[in-house]
Formats: C-alpha cells, structure tokens, sequence
C-alpha cells in the first residue's frame, strides 16, 4: 500500500513538474517571436536610416556646385492583419515625387518647412487631393489627414527652402 501511494505522489509530481516547465515555454515563444518581429522592424529602420545617411553624403559630395540634394525613404510593413505605411521625402526647392498606397485608409501628410511653402498630392492623372493640400507663408510644422484610396500618387512641392514631407497610415 505504501509503494502504490509513492508511485501515486511521484506520478502526480511529475506531472506538474513538466506542467510547469511547459506554461513558461509557452509564454517565451510568445516572447520570442515579439522579440523576433521587433528586431526585423529595427534592422528596416536602421537599414533606411543608413541609406538616407549614405545618400545625403554622396549628395554633398556629387553636389557641389549645386544647393539642391534629394534624398527620400519609405517603408510598408504588415503586422497579422494591420497594414503600416509611412514614406519620408525631404529636399530643397520645388519638387514631383511619385509613391504608391497599396491599402486605403486614413493618412495623414505632415510637412516641416523653413520657409514659405506649398504641398499637394495628386494623383497618376494630375487631379488634386482636396484635403492634401499645405500652404504656408512661415515656418512651422503642419498637417493634414483624410482618406486616400490605393493608387499612384505624386507629391508637388513648391519652396525655395529645405522641406520634409511624411506621409503616414493611421487606419
């Protein structure tokens, strides 16, 4: 009777030993695989980071004689159902810029500017955005957000100063 109720309390122990041993590795592949998809957003940004640097060093050096360099970065990621889209273009004086929204949603445009300025998207065809449209007549930080349907669209910036323009999916 003894021997059945050793082999009875071991049997139970080991079974919560290896329950217990599997609930925590359950919780750190969970925490793995977060690990794992910040690390690849990390690597994106660094990698983008990188090349805008590199690009705006090999436009000082290509560029002397000119005051106008353009270097612009974009990047889309998906996360389980949620699409993310945020592209960077930044410059000096007046320029066309063309990207691409692969989903619809709520974007907004956010410009940085030094000096007078005007922006707007347009699309593939030529036709305005309404609600895409920035002026200014002084430096400042300004934005201005609505939908936008997947398409090819084309950023005109009109300044004769330097400029940042970012355009971002919130929904």
């Amino acid at each position: 009777m003894r021997g059945k109720l050793l082999i009875s309390a071991a049997s139970i122990l080991l079974v919560l030993a290896f329950g217990s041993v599997a609930a925590p590795g359950d919780a750190e592949d969970m925490y793995d695989e977060r690990l794992s998809d910040l690390e690849t957003r990390v690597a994106i940004l660094e990698e983008q980071v990188g090349t805008a640097t590199q690009e705006a060093q090999s436009d000082q050096q290509s560029n002397v004689t000119s005051s106008s360099s353009q270097s612009s970065t974009s990047s889309s990621s998906q996360s389980g159902s949620n699409n993310v889209y945020s592209a960077s273009f930044s410059s000096n004086g007046d320029r066309s810029i063309p990207f691409e929204i692969d989903d619809a949603g709520v974007y907004h445009l956010t410009a940085h500017v030094t000096s007078p300025f005007s922006a707007r998207v347009v699309t593939e065809d030529g036709e305005p955005v309404p609600a895409f449209e920035v002026e200014s007549s002084e430096a400042g930080t300004f934005t201005v957000s609505d939908q936008l349907e997947a398409g090819d669209y084309i950023l005109e910036v009109t300044t004769e100063s330097e400029w940042n323009v970012t355009i971002t999916s919130i929904g």
